[in-house]
C-alpha cells in the first residue's frame, strides 16, 4: 500500500497539498466550536425559556386554583423564589393605595431569615422602599447591590449580610395598583434576557388575580350588608310566574318567621291558603288591580297564618311587568314582616294614652309646647287654672303670648338645655301665673309628637317653700348672731346644734356638744342641784311643752355660772314629739348685781358688817336652831366709850376710820359660827350660837374688852377708846328676839351707869 506522508524529499506540491489540509481542518474545527457555542447558548436560551414558561404555567395553576389572596400569594411568592432561583421574596398588597398584608418567602439560611425578621418593622409605604419606587415608576426595578443604595429603607439592614441583586416590579390591573413583589438574592449577576418581559407578564396575572378578588371580597361584604339588612328589616324578595304559577320566595327561618315552617310556599295557591280568610278577598282584589298594565305596583298589608296557629302582620310590595300586548309577564316584588312594628305601635298607642291619662290627671301644671316655636298644643286642668284661662284660649297660643315666662331669652335657655340633654330636671326658675311671679321647679322632658320635637313641661310651685327658706334664713342669722346660747336637741334630748354664743359661754364647741345631753354636759356638773329639781323640769315639759327658771351650769374650764335658761318643746304637724330648743344665757352679772344688792340692804356700808335687818334674821334661825336642839345661846350688845370725843377732837373721818377696825377687832374675838352686826353709830350686836354657856360667853366679853382698850391707829393718829359690853342668855333670860335683844341692851345700860369699859349679864337686880 502506499503512504500518505511525505518526507523532507518530497516534491514541493505535497507540502503545499497538506499545508491546505490543514487549514481546512482548523477551518473546520473553528466552525464546530463556533457551532458548539451557538448551540450551547440555543441550549441555555431554551433553558430559560424553559422555567420562565414554568413559572408562568405555575403561576397561572396556583392563581386558577386559588380562591383568596391569603391562599395565592405565599404560593405565587414560593414558585418565584424556587424556579428563578431567588433567596427572598416579599409581596406586598394593596387597598385603596394603603397597604394590608405582608407575605413573605426564603430559603431556609439563617441570613434570610434574619433578614426577614429585622425588615418586618419596616412599614411599607407606596413612595417610598424598593417596592415604592416600582410602583412609583411603574416598572421594573433592578440593583445590582442592595446593601449599596443607603438611600433606600433596609439597606442598613442588609449591610453586612451575603446578599446584592434585588428586584421589585408592580402589580398592576388596568390603572389601579394592587401591590408589589420584591426579590433579593446573593448572586451579583446581570439581569438575564427575558425576565424583564417574564415579570411584566407576572405582575398584569396577579394584579388582575388580587383586584378580582379583592371585588368578590366586597360583592360579598355588600352582599352580607344587605342580607343583614334584610335579616334586621325582615324582609325577603320574590318573584311569581303567572304562565308556570311558579312562586319564589327568598326568605330564611328568621326573616319572615312565618313563612320558615315547614318551607315557603311554591306556587300563590298555596300562600294564598297561609292568608287567614279575612284578609283573601282583599289581597286578591289588590292584585287584579294591578294586573292591568295601567297600575303595575301594589303595596297591601295582610295577616299570616304562622305554622304554631299565630298570625303575623306583613306588608307585600309588587311589580308587574308587562309585554307589549299588556299581558302579564312575571311579578316580582317584597315581603317584609312588620309584626314587631304593629305591636310596637299598639304599644306605643297604650301608652300615650295611658300618658295622656296622667297628663291630664296631674296635681302639677302642666302643659306640651312645640320646641322650635313655642306653641302651647295641651295643658292640663292645674295648668288652665294656674294661668286662669280656659283651654280654648291657650292652645294654639305661644308660651310667650301667655306670659308664662318673663323673657323669650328666658325661654330659649330653658329650651337648649333641655335639647342638649334631652331633658330638664329640678331648674328652678321664675314663672308667671295671672302676672304674679312664682318660684318654681321645672322639669322638662323632650318628647315627639305627630313626628314634631315637642316639649312636656311640669311646674312644681315652691313660693311658698322659698318664702319659708327665707324666713328660716333669716331665723338662723338672728341664731347665730343672738347673744343668748340656743341649743337644738332631739326627742331624747341629746344635742343637735348649737349656736356660737353656747361656745362662747360654756367653752364648748359644736363638736364637743353635739351628741350630749345638756344636762350631762353642762348643769349635772355644776353640782348644784339633786334629781328632784331635773325630775321637776322633766315633769314641766311634759305636761306644758315649757319650762324656764334658774339653774348652775358649769364650765368646759370647770368654773359654776348661774344661768337663766328655757326650754320648749316642738312638735310635728301630728302633734308627736320631734325636737326641744333650750335658750339660755351667763346671769353672772346679774347675781352679782342682786348679791351687791342685798349687800347693801343688809350690811352696813361703813364696817361691811351686818345690819340690824340681817342681825334679826339670823337672830330668828339661831333661836329656832336652840329651841329645836334645846341648846343654850348669847346675845351681846356693845358700845364704844369715848368715841364722841374722838369725833369732836378729829373729825368724823378719823371716826368712821376707828369704826372700821373696831368692828375688825370684833371679828377677831368671835368664832366662825358668831356674827357681829353694826346696829348705827358705834352700837354693836353679836349674836354667840352653838351651845354657848354662860362662862365661854363671859371669855368673849373680857376678850372684847381687852382688844377694844389697845389703842388704834388711825391716819396716823393713837386713839384710845374702851367699851361696854351687856349680855344675855337664851334660855336664862328670854326665849324671844326681841326680849333676849332688849335684856342685853338692859346689860350694856348698867355698865354705862357703873363706869364702862367692862361686861356685864343681864340681872333682874340691873
Amino acid at each position: 500500500m502506499s503512504s500518505a506522508r511525505t518526507g523532507p524529499d518530497d516534491p514541493p506540491q505535497a507540502h503545499d497539498a497538506l499545508r491546505r489540509r490543514i487549514h481546512e481542518l482548523e477551518a473546520r474545527t473553528r466552525a464546530d466550536a463556533a457551532r458548539l457555542a451557538e448551540l450551547s447558548t440555543l441550549l441555555e436560551h431554551s433553558h430559560v425559556l424553559a422555567r420562565r414558561l414554568r413559572l408562568q404555567y405555575e403561576v397561572a395553576g396556583i392563581l386558577a386554583q386559588s380562591t383568596t389572596i391569603d391562599d395565592a400569594i405565599p404560593r405565587v411568592l414560593r414558585a418565584i423564589g424556587e424556579i428563578k432561583q431567588w433567596d427572598i421574596v416579599i409581596g406586598w398588597v394593596l387597598e385603596d393605595g394603603t397597604w394590608v398584608q405582608r407575605y413573605e418567602w426564603s430559603v431556609p439560611d439563617p441570613e434570610a431569615l434574619s433578614f426577614l425578621s429585622e425588615s418586618r418593622a419596616w412599614r411599607f409605604e407606596p413612595d417610598q422602599g424598593l417596592p415604592g419606587l416600582a410602583i412609583q415608576e411603574d416598572k421594573i426595578v433592578w440593583i445590582d447591590d442592595f446593601s449599596a443604595r443607603a438611600g433606600l429603607p433596609r439597606a442598613r439592614t442588609i449591610a453586612g449580610l451575603p446578599f446584592n441583586n434585588a428586584l421589585a416590579f408592580p402589580l398592576r390591573c388596568g390603572n389601579t395598583y394592587y401591590g408589589a413583589i420584591e426579590l433579593i438574592r446573593r448572586a451579583s449577576a446581570d439581569l438575564q434576557a427575558g425576565t424583564r418581559d417574564l415579570f411584566e407578564s407576572l405582575r398584569s396575572d396577579i394584579g388582575r388575580f388580587i383586584e378580582v378578588r379583592l371585588y368578590e371580597t366586597r360583592l360579598k361584604e355588600e352582599h352580607a350588608r344587605l342580607r343583614g339588612a334584610q335579616r334586621i328589616a325582615r324582609l325577603a324578595h320574590w318573584h311569581w310566574n303567572p304562565r308556570t304559577g311558579h312562586l319564589h320566595i327568598d326568605a330564611r327561618p328568621d326573616e319572615i318567621a312565618g313563612l320558615s315552617q315547614p318551607g315557603p310556599p311554591t306556587t300563590a295557591a298555596e300562600y294564598l291558603a297561609m292568608v287567614p280568610r279575612e284578609d283573601q278577598d282583599r289581597l286578591i282584589a289588590a292584585f287584579e288591580s294591578a294586573r292591568s298594565p295601567g297600575e303595575c305596583t301594589l303595596e297591601i298589608e295582610h295577616a299570616l297564618r304562622h305554622a304554631n296557629g299565630e298570625k303575623q302582620i306583613v306588608i307585600v310590595r309588587a311589580e308587574m311587568m308587562f309585554d307589549m300586548q299588556g299581558k302579564l309577564l312575571k311579578a316580582h316584588g317584597t315581603i317584609q314582616d312588620i309584626t314587631e312594628r304593629r305591636q310596637e305601635e299598639s304599644r306605643t298607642r297604650a301608652v300615650e294614652k295611658r300618658w295622656e291619662v296622667i297628663f291630664r290627671n296631674s296635681p302639677l301644671p302642666a302643659f306640651i309646647t312645640d320646641a322650635e316655636i313655642a306653641t302651647c298644643l295641651a295643658a292640663n286642668e292645674e295648668m288652665l287654672e294656674w294661668l286662669g284661662l280656659p283651654e280654648e284660649k291657650v292652645v294654639g297660643r305661644s308660651s310667650i303670648e301667655l306670659g308664662i315666662w318673663s323673657s323669650q331669652r328666658l325661654r330659649e335657655d330653658i329650651a337648649s338645655r333641655a335639647l342638649d340633654h334631652g331633658y330638664l330636671r329640678n331648674h328652678e326658675v321664675i314663672a308667671q301665673s295671672q302676672g304674679r311671679p312664682r318660684h318654681v321647679l321645672m322639669n322638662v322632658e323632650c318628647v315627639e309628637l305627630h313626628g314634631r320635637a315637642c316639649f312636656l313641661v311640669q311646674f312644681i310651685d315652691i313660693t311658698a317653700r322659698k318664702q319659708l327658706e327665707t324666713n328660716l334664713k333669716l331665723t338662723a342669722t338672728a341664731v347665730e348672731q343672738s347673744a343668748e346660747a340656743i341649743v337644738i336637741l332631739d326627742r331624747t334630748g341629746a344635742i343637735l346644734k348649737v349656736n356660737p354664743a353656747f361656745t362662747r359661754i360654756t367653752g364648748y364647741s359644736s363638736a364637743e356638744a353635739v351628741d350630749r345631753t345638756l344636762d350631762a354636759l353642762l348643769y349635772r356638773p355644776a353640782g348644784r342641784h339633786g334629781e328632784r329639781f331635773f325630775r321637776r323640769i322633766v315633769g314641766q315639759l311634759t305636761l306644758t311643752g315649757h319650762w324656764e327658771g334658774e339653774a348652775w351650769a358649769q364650765r368646759k374650764t370647770g368654773d359654776a355660772f348661774p344661768t337663766l335658761l328655757s326650754l320648749s318643746v316642738i312638735y310635728d304637724q301630728d302633734e308627736n314629739l320631734v325636737n326641744h330648743v333650750g335658750v339660755f344665757n351667763d346671769i353672772s352679772a346679774q347675781k352679782d348685781y342682786e348679791e351687791r344688792l342685798k349687800q347693801l340692804a343688809l350690811h352696813d356700808g361703813l364696817t361691811g358688817l351686818p345690819n340690824r335687818s340681817l342681825l334679826m334674821e339670823h337672830l330668828g334661825q339661831a333661836l329656832a336652831n336652840a329651841q329645836r336642839q334645846g341648846t343654850r345661846m348669847a346675845v351681846c350688845f356693845a358700845d364704844l366709850d369715848l368715841f364722841k370725843s374722838v369725833n369732836d377732837q378729829y373729825g368724823h373721818d378719823i371716826g368712821d376710820g376707828l369704826l372700821k377696825q373696831v368692828a375688825s377687832r370684833f371679828r377677831e374675838c368671835l368664832r366662825a359660827s358668831d356674827l357681829v352686826a353694826r346696829l348705827g353709830g358705834d352700837e354693836f350686836a353679836m349674836i354667840l350660837a352653838d351651845d354657848i354657856s354662860p362662862e365661854q360667853a363671859r371669855l368673849v366679853a373680857e376678850k372684847i374688852v381687852a382688844a377694844i382698850s389697845r389703842p388704834f391707829l388711825v391716819d396716823r393718829h393713837e386713839l384710845t377708846v374702851g367699851v361696854s359690853v351687856g349680855i344675855a342668855l337664851y334660855p336664862d333670860h328670854a326665849t324671844d328676839a326681841r326680849l333676849l335683844l332688849r335684856r342685853a341692851d338692859e346689860a350694856l345700860y348698867h355698865v354705862k351707869e357703873t363706869g364702862r369699859n367692862g361686861y356685864e349679864f343681864f340681872s333682874t337686880r340691873t
